[in-house]
């Protein structure tokens, strides 16, 4: 079970997508959770992103040593070891934990734009698991915060409730608060009555999730540390400025199907 080519059916797999920019152990250590709490496989790409390897092999691309502050050329070479050497080590951690967890995975490395390779693959699976990018300058970085769980509950989606019983669950399992967004007041004390009894704090806000921005505005105001979402309904990796404006959450996502 434990073998890379282990996994039949990637329906019960949470496809998880790492570049160069996300492969936090946190957002490692999430993944493994979520993955023990549903039983459910691994499928895990590391995307080497097309995009930054055009721009590397630009003759007019630059660096700046972080040493002496030298503007040099960049090495095309050195860079391709770079992202070969971190997907290798990617790839021994998530062997190692899988196979201690006797988890069923696969590992790949895929040289692609990542939100096209993400769309090409998203139909194999119901969970999509987008890891958290932090910055240098980000609130995370800068404070120590009560963990949080995200839930955005959509009630035109037909995968309503599993997303809200994972994010119950994984909030309890953690001893984290429960953050939720809904759309429509008459759920509120659906999800209240849902909530009760589990042991987890929870606070619902009413909120018109039909747009992105709006959502992520609030979002981040809670440094949340997982976002649970469906996908069906409103959110679509899209484009870039999707992407942006998740990765502005520095908060791993789960993606419901």
């Amino acid at each position: 079970m434990t073998s890379q080519d282990a996994i039949t059916g990637n329906l019960n797999n949470i496809l998880v997508v790492f570049d160069s920019v996300g492969c936090d152990t946190v957002s490692i250590q999430t993944v493994f959770q979520l993955a023990t709490q549903l039983n459910l496989g691994l499928q895990v790409l590391y995307i080497e992103d097309v995009n930054l390897l055009d721009t590397v092999e630009l003759p007019f691309t630059r660096e700046i040593s972080m040493h002496s502050a030298e503007i040099v050329p960049l090495d095309t070479r050195s860079i391709m070891q770079q992202l070969r050497s971190e997907a290798d080590k990617l790839k021994q951690q998530i062997e190692f934990k899988a196979q201690s967890l006797q988890l069923s995975y696969s590992f790949n490395s895929v040289r692609g734009e990542i939100i096209q390779v993400v769309k090409n693959r998203i139909n194999e699976v119901r969970f999509l698991f987008i890891p958290a990018v932090y910055s240098s300058s980000g609130m995370k970085s800068k404070q120590n915060i009560k963990q949080t769980v995200a839930l955005v509950y959509d009630m035109s989606s037909h995968s309503k409730d599993t997303a809200l019983n994972i994010a119950i669950n994984y909030a309890k399992k953690i001893h984290a608060q429960l953050f939720i967004l809904t759309n429509q007041e008459s759920s509120i004390a659906y999800i209240q009555k849902s909530v009760l009894g589990h042991g987890v704090n929870a606070i619902c806000q009413l909120l018109d999730i039909s747009h992105l921005d709006a959502v992520v505005s609030v979002l981040i105001k809670h440094l949340p540390d997982l976002v649970v979402m469906s996908e069906d309904s409103y959110f679509k990796l899209e484009d870039d400025s999707s992407k942006s404006s998740v990765q502005s959450l520095e908060a791993d996502i789960l993606l419901l199907r």
